[in-house]
């Protein structure tokens, strides 16, 4: 699993070529691009959304260092051909799928937390690690299939 700012950095490079060049690009000198590469600094918002829209990977790292929500967002270090990503996901469709056919009849007449029953929880929270699980493989086979065949992810999802 690459970090955010490993990330960032390599979604910089396939956008700009190098870091220099992207920080040509984005109007910093190459000291502040160092310190934002190293953690030291971050990106301004405008910059954030201006980055995300030309690369969806960068995106990726900044919407996981933003939200913290790695486990939805994280760059999965795993064979990166889009027919093993596609496996990957097929499979969390299916666990994602099997434990929400459980969930209506566990939340029937339950409006609160306090109506849920003991073991309710532990239905639930595997509920949202296989959610979880899923968006994350679909996030990551929509990143490839950007990065490997020139869609452009991020104008598509901006409208």
């Amino acid at each position: 699993m690459t970090g955010s700012r490993e990330l960032l950095e390599k979604g910089l490079k396939l956008a700009f070529g190098t870091a220099a060049a992207a920080a040509r690009a984005l109007g910093y000198d190459k000291s502040m691009m160092s310190k934002i590469l190293a953690g030291e600094r971050f990106l301004a918002h405008d910059m954030q959304q201006k980055v995300s829209k030309v690369s969806i990977l960068a995106g990726l790292a900044l919407a996981a260092e933003c939200t913290g929500y790695g486990r939805w967002f994280r760059f999965n270090e795993i064979d990166r051909h889009p027919q093993t990503l596609i496996q990957v996901a097929i499979k969390n469709d299916k666990e994602a799928d099997a434990v929400l056919q459980e969930l209506p009849g566990m939340l029937i007449n339950k409006a609160t937390a306090e109506d849920l029953q003991p073991g309710d929880n532990e239905m639930m929270e595997q509920t949202i690690r296989a959610l979880s699980a899923r968006i994350n493989s679909d996030i990551n086979l929509l990143a490839e299939i950007s990065c490997r065949y020139s869609v452009d992810l991020p104008k598509m999802l901006a409208n």
